[in-house]
């Protein structure tokens, strides 16, 4: 057994989390499994049960919308982890389009948004 081998740990403070640097979305979306964002186009898509699912970012301009799809996919029946690529997809869309921040805060609607805009602000 080598004892040379040290470990350091560095408290945290609350200024070093609030100065950290945000990830980018392209971080965040690759830790995901089931979903993958096409910057370009504007969609998040998934495959699953031998079907391609493709979600265009650009039509979530409302929260009733994001709502929408988001019953749509959980209504799917295509394996047994949906429950994950559920999770995963109100992940995605919230880090890509801040949903309570952008369409419904406080619980009121905000909407529509140009997704498009938002987007060009995202590191």
């Amino acid at each position: 057994m080598n004892n040379d081998v040290t470990k350091t740990f560095r408290l945290l403070t609350f200024e070093d989390i609030i100065d950290a640097p945000e990830p980018s979305i392209e971080e965040r979306m690759a830790r995901l499994t089931h979903w993958r964002l096409n910057r370009s186009e504007l969609t998040l898509s998934t495959r699953a049960g031998g079907y391609t699912y493709e979600i265009d970012l650009e039509q979530l301009t409302t929260s009733a919308e994001v709502l929408d799809v988001i019953a749509q996919i959980a209504g799917k029946c295509w394996q047994a982890n949906m429950p994950e690529v559920v999770g995963e997809l109100v992940m995605a869309i919230n880090w890509c389009i801040d949903v309570q921040a952008n369409l419904c805060s406080f619980g009121k609607e905000r909407g529509p948004i140009v997704v498009s805009k938002l987007m060009r602000t995202k590191p």
